[in-house]
């Protein structure tokens, strides 16, 4: 059987205030408290660098690094090599994770010494931190093995891995969207990941976060990482990413109405996450008018219990 010793969190931040404060603390109230904590600033300027500072100076489990190149796969990078544990657990500055998270992750790579990665369902919650009642389910054509080549993205938020295998990989790739899905690919070629369908973390989404501002781009660093995994179980070369875009224009225009359906469906659940359900319910009803299969396929992975005290 495995042993987990311990456990480095990363998290990114840039101007995450009031969000890292949760964040933070949710980390510190969790049941497994073999931990430390990584905090990787890009530059924020909104308080959140004197608040971690702060934590920092009472809690000896908390550090703080200054990022001064790169982007947020980067920061992971950063993270991941100024770690003293082997297992590396990732926790975005405005999610919280629920007590029973790093417990679990744990207990899953324990049971199962041949995956080196485990990832868990999660569900949204609003700007105060309370759940919504909507959970995101995954579905898996296998589980509890995740093939990310089959069976798309799944939350990196709430994810525990081996750090050696990762390194191994490369680390993430420095894309300004989509590093997580690329590692994902590249890490199940050479390695068993895994997944649990337990919702262990809660999730805000934000109008103002990076999700919805980078939507299109992040589709677009998606369909990248999914080529470059198909060149490479070919055995051929990855395309240069400026080669491979002027190659896939007509591909990406065409895809870009189907896109604004899923953008409309995410800014739906952003509406959700600040209270504004009539807001919510129109940009559904918009989302499915414009792209009705990919509302009715999410629809089958939501649980909706609005009823929720």
């Amino acid at each position: 059987m495995r042993r987990i010793n311990g456990v480095s969190v990363i998290i990114p931040t840039l101007n995450a205030m009031p969000y890292i404060q949760d964040a933070l603390s949710s980390i510190l109230s969790q049941t497994w408290q073999h931990f430390e904590i990584i905090v990787v600033d890009g530059g924020s300027i909104d308080g959140t660098v004197e608040y971690v500072q702060k934590l920092c100076s009472s809690d000896e489990r908390i550090n703080l690094i200054h990022q001064t190149r790169g982007k947020i796969g980067e920061a992971r990078n950063i993270g991941i090599k100024a770690a003293k544990y082997d297992w590396i657990a990732c926790l975005d500055a405005d999610d919280i994770a629920y007590p029973e998270w790093l417990a679990s992750v744990v207990q899953f790579l324990e049971d199962n010494p041949d995956y080196v990665f485990v990832s868990c369902d999660t569900e949204y919650i609003n700007l105060f931190g309370t759940p919504t009642g909507i959970r995101k389910r995954h579905i898996l054509a296998d589980p509890p093995n995740y093939d990310p080549f089959i069976d798309g993205n799944v939350p990196h938020q709430g994810s525990l891995y081996s750090k050696q295998a990762v390194l191994s990989v490369g680390g993430y790739r420095d894309f300004p969207q989509g590093e997580d899905y690329d590692l994902f690919l590249r890490l199940s070629e050479e390695y068993k990941l895994g997944f649990i369908n337990k919702v262990l973390t809660g999730t805000r989404i934000l109008a103002s976060g990076l999700t919805l501002k980078g939507f299109e781009e992040q589709r677009i660093y998606w369909m990248y990482a999914k080529d470059c995994a198909r060149a490479r179980r070919s055995g051929k070369k990855e395309p240069e990413f400026e080669y491979w875009l002027s190659n896939n224009a007509d591909r990406i225009r065409r895809k870009r109405r189907k896109w604004a359906g899923q953008r409309l469906w995410t800014l739906a659940g952003a509406s959700i996450t600040e209270g504004k359900f009539l807001q919510a319910l129109v940009l559904g009803v918009k989302a499915f008018f414009i792209n009705p299969l990919y509302v009715i396929y999410k629809s089958r992975t939501y649980t909706v219990s609005l009823l929720k005290k």
